[in-house]
């Protein structure tokens, strides 16, 4: 327990983490997030053209002509399978997709925006931008428009702050705010560079690609757990890599550091964030 706690003992700052695939146990110095701004690249199908490729994926205001001047190619030929085209971000058409709760247990209660009044949640309920879901004594399972799935356990509050699809492109923005509790996520692996999975708490960032882990929050800190995969996790520029296996925990009075977790369930039943960081 002791040694444990040394290697726990350490870490401040907002907290930033990003999932990729690896079995290295090192910590390493990781590249940011990527912001929602830059090009996004269109790999060309058979039968692709580019009055189809803009209808199913810009949006407003933009079309076929933009594609042809922002590439610099020529519409005199067909497109070639396996050509790249960059197409803006900010040119993709973007919608609200929501999400639905799959399983509910004991009490949860939905709060839906704007409204103030809250609502049990069932099974089949909506969740849209802007909804929270809070739980006392209860569980709620809820299914991404992705396919990931996010499970929020007992005594949990948590906002879902962003939930956009990029037309028909199969990227996706989500963006969720852990105010307290825990989630345990299993995130569908992205098929587009660009797409991105945030969990925000008071303390830190989860932002994750591809994988299983479980974050709780607390008035001690902010714990991460990972089981599948790899997570960036640092401040700003200074991520660093905690593997499948490994914890990291993030609090105004501890620094970065990790340690192997315990079999399942058992590390967070004696080691939650207040109980670390009071050294219990």
């Amino acid at each position: 327990m002791t040694a444990m706690l040394l290697l726990l003992m350490a870490l401040a700052g907002t907290q930033t983490a990003l999932a990729r695939g690896s079995t290295s146990t090192e910590l390493e110095t990781a590249p940011p997030v990527p912001e929602r701004s830059g090009d996004w690249t269109y790999t060309v199908r058979p039968g692709d053209s580019l009055t189809g490729i803009s209808d199913r994926l810009l949006g407003a205001g933009r079309g076929q002509k933009d594609l042809v001047s922002y590439n610099n190619i020529s519409t005199q030929h067909p497109l070639r399978p396996g050509a790249a085209l960059k197409i803006p971000l900010t040119w993709l058409e973007r919608s609200p997709r929501p999400a639905r709760a799959t399983s509910v247990t004991g009490t949860v209660f939905l709060h839906p925006h704007p409204a103030t009044e809250p609502q049990e949640l069932g099974v089949g309920d909506r969740l849209n931008v802007g909804d929270e879901v809070r739980t006392t004594d209860g569980q709620a399972i809820v299914e991404l428009a992705d396919g990931s799935i996010l499970k929020i356990e007992r005594h949990s509050r948590i906002t879902f702050d962003r939930l956009t699809q990029y037309g028909r492109s199969g990227m996706v923005d989500i963006r969720l705010n852990l105010e307290r509790g825990r989630v345990n996520t299993d995130v569908e692996p992205f098929e587009h560079r660009g797409s991105r999975f945030e969990i925000e708490t008071p303390s830190a960032v989860a932002a994750v690609r591809g994988t299983a882990f479980s974050l709780e929050s607390g008035s001690g800190g902010t714990l991460l757990e990972v089981r599948e995969g790899e997570v960036w996790f640092g401040d700003g520029e200074k991520q660093k890599t905690v593997h499948a296996g490994y914890s990291a925990i993030h609090g105004s009075n501890v620094a970065q550091s990790l340690a192997r977790l315990k079999p399942p369930r058992e590390y967070l039943r004696t080691m939650t964030p207040s109980a670390i960081l009071s050294g219990q």
